[in-house]
């Protein structure tokens, strides 16, 4: 039952004490009627639907997601039956752009547990290159930008469809705070043309702002999607669901705009060594039908400990897969609910993969499932800040899976994840 408003009104001090008793009778009565009366307002055992919205597949995707505040809780006679994952537009999520809200970024790396995730993953992120290209006030996508110190040392990235390329400086190097007050070289090049500038100081938030004069790169038509999925025996919970998001996803996105771009998808899907697979991956197809039968064929398996080889997974997906050399969009949605093994090699791995990604303009895009613990948020969202891309977790609105942690973020928007990703994907590619 919803909590009742207190009416409680003060009287002046002329009014009859007889009119004051009475006037209490009254509304005790009424609060005694309201009382039995109350409508039940128990949660359904249904995943939100959107207000005002049928749940049929023609019109899954109009509306928000009703915003619950937990969980439906099982009745101790009613076993909960969790809705149907032959629809999509069930799970909820939310996203976080930590280079938008870099402020807030930066004050949680003031916190000592999280700065202690900084030197466990040898992932520092204080140091951020944004170069903004322009072209008569347009921006300028697949510009290639190279950091470079006196020790020959580079960070390359690309500009996204927001004519931004961000560089991380040491964000694989044990000995950031020996390099501050350092000065680089600084490369902005596409093909043959390219602009130099020396002795730029880089701090926590340093811009540069480039018109462009040479020739300006044309709008590519090619899209590549991948996706990357967990798919242990923890991910169990969700799978069938995320398989049905992301087949819809994948589906929306080619009917859009398959008269004006041409998409790719690749799917891969990955374990842990001593199960039936580590690393299943399969190359880029321009056939949707490829893809997404590919995704219905999965089911959740393996694992035994918490991490997984999820460096792995992301080496072979950004390496040995044929990404396109000019591309509106290149995009790796990382869906996963564990970290890769804490060793020396793996974090080497992991390093190798995110300066590959960073340096094809690979933008990865986490979507963090049940079960993921904060030090593992930190990693994601370190892993979509250096590759340029977006943070996406799954919240507990849906009634879906099991318990999902509460992002350390701001406000969010809950929405139903396909939509949420479709959305994202327009970002790009515009």
């Amino acid at each position: 039952m919803g909590r009742k408003k207190n009416n409680r009104r003060f009287w002046p001090n002329q009014m009859l004490w007889g009119g004051v008793v009475f006037l209490l009778c009254l509304m005790l009565a009424a609060c005694s009627s309201s009382g039995n009366n109350t409508e039940d307002t128990s949660r359904s055992n249904e995943a939100p639907n959107a207000a005002g919205s049928e749940s049929s597949s023609a019109d899954n995707h109009a509306g928000e997601p009703e915003v619950s505040e937990e969980k439906p809780s099982a009745d101790e006679n009613v076993e909960y039956v969790p809705p149907s994952s032959d629809q999509p537009g069930q799970l909820t999520a939310g996203r976080w752009n930590d280079l938008a809200q870099r402020e807030d970024w930066l004050s949680h790396m003031n916190e000592k547990q999280w700065d202690s995730y900084q030197e466990q993953w040898s992932l520092y992120t204080r140091q951020l290159l944004k170069v903004h290209v322009t072209k008569n006030g347009d921006p300028l996508r697949e510009i290639s930008v190279t950091v470079r110190d006196s020790s020959q040392r580079e960070w390359i990235s690309k500009t996204d469809h927001n004519g931004d390329a961000y560089v991380f400086l040491f964000s694989h190097d044990l000995n950031q705070e020996s390099q501050e007050n350092a000065l680089f070289q600084v490369i902005v090049q596409y093909r043959d043309d390219e602009k130099q500038f020396e002795n730029v100081e880089i701090d926590s938030n340093t811009e540069l702002n480039i018109e462009w004069e040479d020739e300006a790169p044309s709008k590519s038509k090619r899209v590549d999607l991948m996706f990357v999925v967990d798919t242990t025996g923890s991910m169990g919970d969700e799978l069938e669901y995320l398989k049905t998001e992301l087949e819809d996803v994948v589906e929306r996105v080619q009917q859009t705009y398959n008269q004006e771009l041409a998409i790719r998808t690749s799917v891969n899907f990955y374990r842990d060594h001593g199960d039936d697979y580590v690393i299943k991956s399969f190359p880029f197809a321009e056939s949707v039908r490829t893809s997404v039968e590919l995704i219905r064929q999965q089911k959740a398996n393996g694992g035994g400990d918490y991490e997984e080889a999820v460096e792995e997974a992301l080496l072979n997906a950004i390496e040995e897969h044929e990404w396109s050399e000019e591309a509106a969009a290149r995009l790796l949605f990382l869906v996963l609910d564990a970290p890769p093994h804490r060793t020396d090699e793996n974090i080497e791995e992991l390093h190798q993969a995110l300066s590959s990604a960073a340096e094809k303009g690979i933008r990865i895009i986490p979507v963090a499932s049940s079960g993921i613990d904060q030090e593992t948020e930190f990693l994601l969202r370190s892993i979509a800040q250096i590759t340029g891309g977006s943070y996406v977790f799954l919240t507990d609105h849906s009634g879906i899976g099991g318990d999902h942690l509460e992002a350390s973020v701001g406000m969010y928007e809950v929405e139903y994840l396909n939509d949420l990703l479709v959305k994202l994907i327009e970002e790009y590619i515009q």
